[in-house]
């Protein structure tokens, strides 16, 4: 691709710890992946309650993740609240506390919309509030913001599996 467009921005959906992310972004694969720990870290200060990093935490790790990349890396990588592979960030909201984002084998088995202990009704004004909060954080920080579609719109629920009887099966 870069033998074509050399300016083009190459984006890798690698879900996984930084030092397996540096091995993608040495200039030589990719210009930088879905910011899954930015989604992460974001999860763990604006919508965790029980376990809710403090300020100053969330601060420092922020820092780490910025540091741990060069800086023409940091300022391209796609910061993402939710994904094709994640319910919506509204309904992540809606279930704080029930499922910890971080943990992704977990998180992708629980926020499923068929699962019944997981709610995909629509957030109520105070954790619409919750979104904006994020949304503006997410626009102002370092990197590239990455709107899933219909996030702008306020759409919510939770992850579906394409099924072969429906194979572009969407979101509840």
């Amino acid at each position: 691709m870069k033998s074509i467009n050399p300016e083009a921005y190459l984006t890798a959906e690698i879900i996984d710890e930084i030092g397996v992310l540096k091995t993608y972004l040495r200039g030589d694969e990719f210009d930088a992946v879905m910011n899954y720990n930015f989604a992460f870290l974001c999860s763990e200060y604006f919508i965790d309650e029980k376990k809710r990093i403090s300020t100053s935490e969330f601060d420092r790790k922020l820092r780490g993740l910025q540091e741990a990349f060069s800086p023409c890396v940091a300022y391209v990588m796609q910061n993402l609240l939710d994904s094709h592979d994640t319910s919506r960030i509204g309904t992540h909201i809606v279930n704080r506390d029930k499922v910890r984002y971080r943990d992704w084998m977990t998180y992708i088995k629980k926020s499923k919309a068929t699962n019944p202990n997981y709610e995909t009704r629509k957030p109520t004004d105070e954790e619409l509030e919750v979104q904006k909060l994020l949304v503006i954080f997410q626009m102002t920080y370092v990197g590239a913001p990455m709107i899933y579609y219909g996030d702008e719109a306020g759409m919510w629920g939770g992850e579906t599996i394409p099924t072969a009887a429906n194979p572009c099966s969407g979101r509840v």
